[in-house]
C-alpha cells in the first residue's frame, strides 16, 4: 500500500509542539489586538460612544439611549416624581416568578405583609464628558491587556474597551467606569436584622480618579487610577478610624495598597504605636 504519511515521526512531533505552543500563547497571553477600524465605525451609530446598544428592545421595556445630555439631565431632575408601573407583593409575586431571585422570593415569604417591590420605567440617561467619548474611541484602537490580563496599557482617559473582546476586558471596563474626577459623600449603612433591630454605621467617603484627568498623557506603564478614603463617623466605638486605598493599572505587579489610620478609636489595634496599619494585597 502507498505511504499515506510522507512526514517523518520527527517532523510530526515538531509540528505538534509548534501547534501546542501557539495554542498556549493564545490562552496565556490575552493581549488582544485592537478592534478593527471597521467595527469602530459602529461607535456612536449602532452603539453608544461607550459601546452599549444604542436602540431599545422591541417591547419598549428597555428604551433607546438618550444621547442629548441636556434632555437627559431634565429627565433625571424629575425622576423622583415617577410613579411605579406596578408593585410586586406577596399576593402577585407568582405572576413575576421567572424574574425574581431566590432571595426576593424568600423575602415575600418571610415578610408577606410588609415587603413590596415597586417597579418603575427604565431610563437610559447616563452621559459622560465628551472628551471621554473621544478617548474611548482611541482606546478601542490602542488599549491592550498585559501581564495575562492583570493590567492594561496604552489607555487614554476613557473607557478602556468600548467594544470588549473578552471577559477580562469587560472586568477592566467595570473597574475603570466613570465615577467622577472627585467625589465626596456621606454614606449610611444599615444592617436590618430579622428581629427588627437596625445597626447603623455612618461614613464620610472621598474618591479621586486621576485616570480620567482630561489632559493627561497616555498610560503606558503602571499608574494609580483611583484613590479612596473612608472615615467612620459613628457609632462611637468605630468613630475616628479611616482607611485610604489606592488601585493601580497593574494590580499584580503593583498590588492594592491600604492604609488604616486610627485616631483614638476602640476599633484601632492597641499594638499599633502610631495608630497606622499598612496592608498590601496580592490580587
Amino acid at each position: 500500500m502507498p505511504n499515506r504519511n510522507p512526514l517523518s515521526p520527527h517532523v510530526w512531533r515538531l509540528l505538534i509542539k509548534i501547534w501546542v505552543l501557539f495554542f498556549l500563547l493564545g490562552i496565556i497571553h490575552p493581549c488582544i489586538a485592537a478592534v478593527s477600524t471597521e467595527k469602530i465605525k459602529d461607535l456612536g451609530v449602532k452603539l453608544t460612544p461607550l459601546g452599549a446598544q444604542h436602540k431599545g428592545n422591541s417591547s419598549g421595556s428597555i428604551p433607546a439611549w438618550e444621547s442629548d445630555k441636556q434632555k437627559a439631565d431634565k429627565i433625571s431632575a424629575i425622576l423622583t416624581t415617577d410613579k411605579p408601573l406596578f408593585v410586586v407583593t406577596s399576593k402577585n409575586a407568582h405572576q413575576y416568578a421567572e424574574r425574581l431571585t431566590p432571595g426576593q422570593k424568600a423575602l415575600f415569604t418571610v415578610y408577606p405583609d410588609t415587603f413590596k417591590m415597586p417597579v418603575y420605567a427604565s431610563r437610559r440617561l447616563h452621559n459622560v464628558p465628551k472628551y471621554q467619548y473621544v478617548a474611548a474611541r482611541k482606546n478601542a484602537l490602542e488599549t491592550e491587556l498585559i501581564d495575562n490580563g492583570n493590567g492594561i496599557t496604552n489607555a487614554w482617559p476613557g473607557l478602556p474597551f468600548p467594544i470588549p473582546q473578552s471577559s477580562l476586558e469587560v472586568l477592566w471596563n467595570h473597574l475603570l467606569s466613570w465615577k467622577g474626577l472627585h467625589l465626596k459623600a456621606n454614606i449610611i449603612e444599615a444592617a436590618i436584622h430579622s428581629n427588627g433591630s437596625v445597626a447603623i454605621i455612618k461614613n464620610a467617603m472621598e474618591l479621586a480618579m486621576p485616570y480620567y484627568v482630561p489632559d493627561r498623557e497616555k498610560i503606558s506603564g503602571n499608574s494609580v487610577f483611583l484613590y479612596y478614603l473612608s472615615r467612620t463617623l459613628s457609632p462611637a466605638r468605630l468613630s475616628g478610624g479611616a482607611t485610604l486605598t489606592y488601585e493601580s493599572t497593574n494590580p499584580r505587579l503593583y498590588p492594592r495598597k491600604k492604609l488604616d489610620l486610627c485616631h483614638w478609636s476602640a476599633a484601632c489595634s492597641t499594638s499599633s504605636s502610631h495608630g497606622i496599619r499598612h496592608t498590601q494585597y496580592e490580587l
